[in-house]
């Protein structure tokens, strides 16, 4: 799981994470109309196995997939300038880890200008 704090409102992120998943990663995300959650599922690179002396054709094994979910949640407010913090949350339902690590890594980096200190 990671995450990041920001003050930005959660249709700007999920904006900008539907354009990264849908065009990079040629998902569909949904979005959950009661809460802040988007869920959708990406694939990793597909591997090529050179055949064995036996064997003539390279054999293809398939993409490993796996299943992401991005939680938005208010966590404080301050009262003085009027503005919620959100914690912004992402987590791998299901699936192979290093696909799930990878993206993490990309949308993270991406996702910076979004990002902002925790206030206490």
């Amino acid at each position: 799981m990671g995450g990041f704090y920001t003050e930005k409102d959660p249709v700007h992120i999920f904006t900008y994470l539907w354009n990264i998943v849908g065009t990079e990663y040629d998902a569909e995300p949904i979005v959950s109309k009661k809460t802040w959650k988007m869920k959708f599922d990406i694939k990793g690179e597909e591997e090529k196995v050179e055949a064995c002396e036996d064997f003539s054709d390279e054999e293809e094994i398939p993409a490993k997939v796996c299943e992401v979910e991005v939680n938005v949640r208010s966590v404080q407010k301050d009262e003085d300038d009027n503005v919620t913090m959100k914690y912004v949350t992402f987590q791998r339902k299901s699936g192979d880890g290093i696909v799930y690590g990878k993206f993490l890594k990309n949308v993270c980096a991406r996702l910076e200008l979004f990002k902002q200190a925790a206030q206490k």
